[in-house]
């Protein structure tokens, strides 16, 4: 899988899209179906960014993310339903963990949804742990309990340096 920095909100969307569309029939959907192209092309302009996945030149997964002062926050980590399992999610993330630490920043933080399992084991295999744990209304108005995450990279930079 080759992976870039796109702006492209159209591919963004339809990666999304076709990733959260198992959760339409859910009792609380994500409010990432309610977004649009429009939307993700806004927060690309407001300094949100997205790192794609293409397998053949075909852009099957996409994550985004923001930059601040000290750490780097990602969200809608989606995966193409054809593609899940294929661990491409994985190498988006230590694509995103390379990106980080090429900006020096060595902290990665994320929200997931408590009652989504296989999200949470999916980063905790990866290193990440959970610090906080939140009720949040999304979008639809929905109260949903989430557990932040976050992986501290200085141990992947000293040896990066070393």
């Amino acid at each position: 899988m080759m992976i870039k920095l796109d702006s492209d909100a159209e591919i963004i969307y339809d990666i999304m899209m076709d990733a959260f569309s198992e959760y339409k029939t859910d009792p609380m959907p994500s409010s990432a179906l309610n977004e649009t192209v429009a939307s993700i092309s806004r927060n690309l302009e407001s300094g949100e960014l997205a790192l794609v996945g293409y397998l053949d030149q075909e852009p099957v997964a996409m994550v985004r993310f923001k930059l601040a002062d000290n750490y780097l926050y990602f969200s809608r980590l989606s995966v193409k339903q054809a593609f899940q399992g294929t661990g491409m999610a994985k190498k988006l993330l230590h694509a995103l963990e390379g990106f980080s630490l090429s900006k020096e920043i060595y902290e990665i933080q994320c929200k997931v949804r408590k009652s989504v399992p296989r999200n949470l084991m999916l980063y905790e295999s990866l290193g990440y742990e959970i610090y906080d744990e939140d009720d949040i209304t999304n979008a639809n108005g929905d109260i949903i309990k989430t557990v932040s995450m976050r992986k501290l990279l200085k141990n992947q930079a000293k040896q990066k340096l070393g």
